[in-house]
């Protein structure tokens, strides 16, 4: 009776020392992306590999699979750019305007920009939100100004510890696609030019 106390009291210690042990690196790796939590496309089955082999859809899957970027769907189709960025030989940064963003816009303005005539309009908008290479939340940190597809830059910044490209506001990071990953905003970012 009396070993097994001392057992389970030498097994709570060593326990305790493990996580003592660990507890530094843990910290170090937790402060590392802890205002920067990684999202998989929801309905992911693969667990495995780095994030883009965790990923379950390339861009327009999983966007689609969000449930939120119904808008940003039917204006890549109208465009032909979900043929792009369903391409599994390139990855993408998109940052991806939810529906309420786009409901922001002056009315009928998504009405007029979905017309054939507005469509080379409406491929520069949508080209400002993708970048040719896939940049995590802490990269797109790093970068004070990110080229586009559309050949502008935005503005990555932080205020108050919050994320922004320009001024749409970065509401969810990190959605991870098979080819990319997606960064949720909250406004429609307009070309200046």
């Amino acid at each position: 009776m009396l070993n097994s106390t001392y057992s389970k009291v030498a097994v709570a210690i060593l326990a305790l020392v493990g996580v003592v042990a660990l507890t530094p690196t843990m910290g170090a790796l937790a402060q590392a992306d802890a205002s920067m939590p990684i999202t998989i496309a929801k309905n992911t089955t693969k667990m495995v590999g780095c994030p883009y082999s965790m990923a379950s859809g390339n861009i327009v899957e999983t966007a689609q699979n969000e449930g939120v970027f119904s808008t940003l769907i039917v204006a890549l189709k109208a465009t032909g750019l979900d043929q792009t960025l369903a391409d599994k030989n390139t990855k993408f940064t998109v940052f991806a305007p939810t529906d309420e963003a786009f409901s922001k816009l002056p009315p009928g303005t998504v009405e007029m920009l979905l017309l054939p005539e507005n469509k080379a309009k409406l491929t520069k908008i949508l080209s400002y939100h993708v970048v040719m290479e896939p940049l995590s939340a802490t990269e797109i940190q790093k970068n004070n100004l990110i080229r586009t597809v559309e050949g502008s830059t935005v503005k990555a910044s932080t205020v108050s510890g919050k994320a922004f490209i320009n001024q749409s506001q970065i509401t969810k990071t990190n959605v991870y696609a098979t080819n990319g990953v997606i960064h949720v905003i909250d406004n429609v970012l307009m070309p200046t030019n």
